[in-house]
C-alpha cells in the first residue's frame, strides 16, 4: 500500500524559525531573599544549596509535565494545563520545605502562575550553540506570570484569574500529599508595567502557606472594586476571562456587532439560605430566559453562557461584551415556606446603570403568574413586542396543570442533565419521571426523558441496557408529541432519537427543521439543525446555523469544536482552525478538541503540527486517534503502522470510522471502504460524517462510494451538492 511521504526540502538553507500561536500555562518562581542567602552563606555554599534547589525544582517539572523555559534565581516554566503548574508549586514549595531542614537554611520562593495566549518558536541548532534558549516564549502572559510572583510572599503562590478558574476545576486530580487545600481571591491589583488591573489568587495547603494578601510593593498594590451584587466571587467556568476568553470573536474573521436589543439573563442569586432551593433560583432564571427568547428581534443568550457568570466580579461591562449583549437582567430569589420575594434588576452594560429594577412579594402558588410579569417588564423596558415569525409558536416548559410540584422536579432535571456525566443523567431521568408521576400529560418532561435517555445510552451503554433504553426513550418522545405537537423541546428530542437512534438522516433533519421553526430563536434547535446537515452534505448550511447558535451561546466550546470541523470540511482551514483554538481556550481539557486540531493541520500540509496537536490530546480513545492519524503524515512509517494496529486492538469495536479514516490517509481505498462498512454494521455514529469528511471524501468518485452512501441512507455527492 502506498503511503504520504513528507515534503523533501528544496533547498539546504536553514529553516525559516516557526512561530505558533498558542493558549499555556506559564509559572515563573523566584526564590526569595537570594542575595541575602549569598552574602550570608559564601559563594561556594550558597552555589551549592542553589545548585540543590536547582535539581529538585527540575526533577519536578519533569513528574509534573512542565517544561523548562529559562533559568536565573529561579525558573520559567510551561506547562500545557494550569492545574500541572499549581501541583508543581505545591509539591515545590513542600520540597524546598524540607530542604530548608536539611540545610539548616530558609529557603522559601515566591510562585506566580498565568495562564494565556504566548507565540513560541524554537531556535535553530546554532543559535543554542551560542548561548540561545532551546525554545522561546513571548506574549503578555508572561509578564503578568513574573509580576505575579514578584507580588507573593515567601512561600506564597498568587494566580490568575484564568489559571485559577481553570486548576480549582481540576483540584481532584492535584495531590496535596494529605493537606487542606486552599484558595484565597485577594482582588484585583494594578501591577507595575501592565496596562489592566489583575485579579489575584492564592493556592496553598492550610498550615504551610500564608495565605493572605500579598504586601509586595515593588510588583503591585491593589485597587478598589464596583459593587454590584453580581459583582462577587470566583468564576468557575469562565475559562480565560477578559484576555482570551473572547479572543476567537476579537481576533477571528466572524466577530459580530453587539445588537442593542440583546439581554443576558444572569443566574439570580439563591438568598433563602438553603442551597437545597439553588434549583429554584436558576430555573426561574431559565424560565426568563425561555420567556424572553420568544420576543421578536431579541437576542437572548442561553443557559450555557450566561450561567458561566453565576457570583461573577466582572463589572456589567465586562460580561456584556463577553456574551456581546448590551443588557443583564440579574437578581435574587428567597423563598420561606409558602412565600417568595424576587429581586428583579435590567442593567444597561456598558455603563453598570440601572434601567429598571423591582422588588416582588407573593404567594409560592403564584409563581408562573409572577414569572409572566417579570418577563413583561422586562419585556417593555426593553422594547421588545412577542414573537410573531410565521410558523412559530410560543413555547413553555410548565407543566400545564400549574403543578409546582412537577416544575420543581422538571427544575431538579435541567440541573442534573447540565452536569453532562453518566450520573447526571441517570439523576436527571429519575426528576423526570418524577415530573411525569405527578402530572403525566408534562409534554416538556417526556421530551427531555427521551434526549437524556438517548445520551446516556449513546455515551455510557451498550449492548442490551442501550436497546431498552431506546425503547424507553421512543415511548417517551411519542408520548410528547401527542400532548403538544407544536412542542419545539419535542421535536428536538424526536430529531435527536432518529439521528443516533434509528441513523434516519431524512427523518431527523425534517424533525430539526420542525423544531427550529416553532421556535427559531432556540440555539439548540439552530444547532439541532446543524448537526444533521453533514449527512446530507450541507456543512455551508452546517456553519451558517452553528454560528447563528453561537451569537446566544458563544461559551458553548463543543459548539465551537462542530463550527470547526464543518468550516474545514468546507474548506475554510483557517476559519477552522480559529475555531477549534476558540473551543481549546474555552476547556482546554475538552474530549476530541485537538483531534480536530490534528486533522486541521493534515488538511494544511503541516504534519509536525498535526502530530504536535496530536501529543496535546488528553488519555482515551481521542488520544488514540488522533496519534494514528497525524504519524500516517509523518516521516515514522514503523510508528504510523504500530499506532493503527494499537487503534484496532484497543478501539476497533468504538473507533470503526477513524479506522477508515486512516486508512484513506495511507491511500488504502480497499480497507477503507471495508472500515466503512464495519463502522455502518456497528452502527457506529461517524458514519453521518461520510458525506462531508474531508478525509473519506478523497474517494468520493470511486463507486464504492456511492454504493455505501445508498447503503446507509445517505445523499450520493451529486445529491448533495444539488441540495446546497
Amino acid at each position: 500500500m502506498e503511503h504520504l511521504q513528507p515534503p523533501v526540502p528544496a533547498t539546504t538553507s536553514p529553516p525559516a524559525t516557526v512561530h505558533s500561536r498558542r493558549i499555556c500555562t506559564l509559572l515563573v518562581c523566584d526564590l526569595a531573599d537570594s542575595t541575602a542567602l549569598v552574602e550570608r552563606l559564601g559563594d561556594q555554599r550558597a552555589s551549592d544549596l542553589i545548585a540543590r534547589h536547582d535539581q529538585l525544582a527540575r526533577g519536578l517539572t519533569t513528574r509534573h509535565h512542565g517544561r523548562e523555559i529559562d533559568k536565573t534565581d529561579g525558573f520559567l516554566l510551561m506547562f500545557e494545563r494550569p492545574s500541572h503548574a499549581v501541583a508543581w508549586a505545591l509539591d515545590y514549595h513542600a520540597a524546598l520545605a524540607r530542604l530548608s531542614e536539611s540545610a539548616g537554611e530558609d529557603v522559601r520562593a515566591r510562585v506566580g502562575i498565568h495562564m494565556g495566549d504566548v507565540v513560541t518558536w524554537e531556535n535553530p541548532p546554532e543559535a543554542v550553540a551560542h548561548g540561545a534558549k532551546p525554545v522561546e516564549v513571548e506574549g503578555l502572559t508572561k509578564p503578568i506570570a513574573a509580576r505575579l510572583a514578584q507580588l507573593a510572599l515567601p512561600g506564597q503562590t498568587l494566580l490568575s484569574e484564568s489559571a485559577a478558574s481553570l486548576a480549582q476545576r481540576a483540584e481532584d486530580e492535584i495531590d496535596t500529599q494529605g493537606g487542606g487545600l486552599r484558595w484565597l481571591q485577594h482582588g484585583r491589583y494594578r501591577l507595575k508595567g501592565l496596562p489592566e488591573a489583575v485579579d489575584v489568587f492564592e493556592v496553598g495547603i492550610s498550615g504551610t502557606a500564608p495565605l493572605r494578601a500579598p504586601g509586595s510593593a515593588r510588583a503591585g498594590a491593589p485597587v478598589g472594586r464596583v459593587r454590584r451584587r453580581f459583582v462577587a466571587a470566583l468564576v468557575a467556568t469562565v475559562l480565560l476571562g477578559a484576555l482570551v476568553g473572547v479572543w476567537f470573536w476579537r481576533n477571528g474573521p466572524m466577530a459580530p456587532a453587539i445588537p442593542e436589543k440583546s439581554v443576558a439573563v444572569l443566574p439570580f442569586s439563591n438568598d433563602s439560605g438553603d442551597p437545597g432551593q439553588q434549583f429554584f433560583s436558576d430555573g426561574l432564571s431559565e424560565n426568563l430566559i425561555n420567556a424572553l427568547s420568544q420576543f421578536a428581534g431579541l437576542k437572548v443568550i442561553s443557559r450555557n453562557s450566561a450561567f458561566q457568570f453565576r457570583n461573577s466580579k466582572d463589572t456589567a461591562a465586562q460580561i456584556g461584551k463577553a456574551l456581546g449583549v448590551v443588557h443583564l437582567l440579574e437578581g435574587s430569589v428567597q423563598r420561606d415556606g409558602g412565600a417568595v420575594r424576587i429581586t428583579a434588576t435590567l442593567v444597561n452594560a456598558p455603563d453598570g446603570s440601572i434601567l429598571w429594577s423591582q422588588r416582588y412579594d407573593r404567594p409560592y402558588k403564584d409563581l408562573f403568574a409572577l414569572q409572566d410579569e417579570i418577563t413583561s417588564a422586562a419585556a417593555t423596558a426593553l422594547q421588545v413586542e412577542l414573537l410573531t415569525a410565521p410558523g412559530a409558536v410560543l413555547q413553555s416548559e410548565r407543566p400545564p396543570s400549574g403543578n409546582l410540584a412537577a416544575y420543581a422536579a422538571y427544575q431538579h432535571g435541567v440541573a442534573y442533565d447540565a452536569v453532562g456525566t453518566e450520573q447526571g443523567f441517570r439523576q436527571a431521568i429519575d426528576a423526570y419521571n418524577e415530573a411525569i408521576s405527578l402530572d403525566p400529560k408534562y409534554a416538556a418532561a417526556y421530551a427531555q426523558l427521551s434526549s437524556t435517555t438517548v445520551n446516556l445510552a449513546v455515551q455510557f451503554q451498550g449492548g442490551a441496557p442501550a436497546a431498552q433504553a431506546f425503547s424507553h426513550a421512543r415511548t417517551a418522545v411519542e408520548s410528547a408529541l401527542a400532548l403538544d405537537p407544536n412542542l419545539s423541546l419535542a421535536h428536538q428530542a424526536h430529531a435527536n432519537l432518529l439521528q443516533l437512534v434509528d441513523m434516519n438522516w431524512r427523518g431527523a433533519e425534517a424533525e430539526a427543521q420542525r423544531a427550529l421553526l416553532l421556535s427559531p430563536n432556540d440555539a439548540k434547535a439552530q444547532f439541532g439543525l446543524a448537526y444533521i446537515s453533514p449527512a446530507l452534505g450541507q456543512v455551508e448550511r452546517a456553519a451558517t446555523l452553528a454560528r447563528q447558535a453561537l451569537l446566544v451561546d458563544p461559551r458553548h466550546s463543543r459548539w465551537y469544536e462542530w463550527l470547526s470541523y464543518y468550516l474545514a470540511a468546507a474548506g475554510h482551514l483557517d476559519e477552522a482552525r480559529a475555531a477549534i483554538q476558540t473551543a481549546i481556550s474555552l476547556r482546554p481539557d475538552g474530549v476530541a478538541n485537538y483531534e480536530q486540531l490534528a486533522v486541521i493541520e493534515i488538511l494544511r500540509g503541516d504534519a509536525a503540527g498535526a502530530l504536535a496537536a496530536a501529543q496535546k490530546e488528553p488519555p482515551g480513545i481521542w488520544h488514540g486517534i488522533a496519534m494514528t492519524l497525524a504519524l500516517q503524515v509523518g516521516p515514522d512509517r514503523t510508528g504510523a503502522d504500530a499506532a493503527l494496529d494499537d487503534l484496532i486492538k484497543q478501539y476497533a469495536g468504538d473507533a470503526a470510522y477513524q479506522v477508515a479514516e486512516v486508512h484513506a490517509l495511507r491511500k488504502d481505498p480497499d480497507a477503507m471502504f471495508q472500515w466503512l462498512d464495519r463502522a455502518w454494521s456497528n452502527r457506529d455514529g461517524g458514519v453521518f460524517l461520510a458525506l462531508s469528511d474531508p478525509l473519506i471524501l478523497r474517494y468520493q468518485h470511486d463507486p464504492r462510494f456511492a454504493a455505501f452512501c445508498r447503503k446507509v441512507g445517505l445523499p450520493t455527492t451529486t445529491d448533495a451538492v444539488a441540495m446546497k
